[in-house]
């Protein structure tokens, strides 16, 4: 009777490297300045800087109005305010994506790292938007 190896060492060893290749790869360094995604995902040529933005990819999101005051003061402007996390993204930096300028004027409890939750005055809209990777060119405060 011959006993059956579920898992042998290379396969083992190889599922390992993997495991570690994936942790290293989305252990993100946040800081205060912004971060330049070049290393972790490809971007297409010239796009992780530009004369005075830096441009990234960032998982994208929707939301409505809340009835709340932007974190800046300001109400949401339909496809103009988006929600970004301040440790990434400055308050106050347009964000360029989708051929338009959108200013960074809100926070979130869920909006954390590399991620941007653009409003958008219809609900609906909002929530059939779902989840998008997008690349998108962060220009700070002062800089447009």
């Amino acid at each position: 009777m011959t006993e059956k190896k579920i898992f042998s060492v290379p396969k083992m060893l190889s599922c390992f490297v993997v495991l570690v290749l994936l942790l290293t790869m989305f252990q993100f360094p946040i800081s205060k300045d912004f971060i330049d995604l070049q290393d972790y995902f490809y971007v297409p040529s010239r796009a992780s800087r530009s004369e005075t933005g830096r441009q990234m990819v960032v998982e994208s999101t929707a939301y409505s109005y809340t009835g709340q005051l932007t974190k800046m003061g300001n109400y949401p402007e339909d496809n103009y305010t988006v929600a970004v996390d301040p440790n990434v993204i400055p308050l106050g930096s347009n964000v360029v994506f989708d051929g338009a300028s959108h200013l960074a004027s809100d926070t979130g409890k869920l909006v954390k790292g590399f991620h941007i939750d653009r409003y958008m005055a219809d609900p609906q809209k909002a929530k059939d938007y779902g989840v998008k990777w997008i690349v998108v060119t962060v220009y700070p405060p002062g800089n447009t």
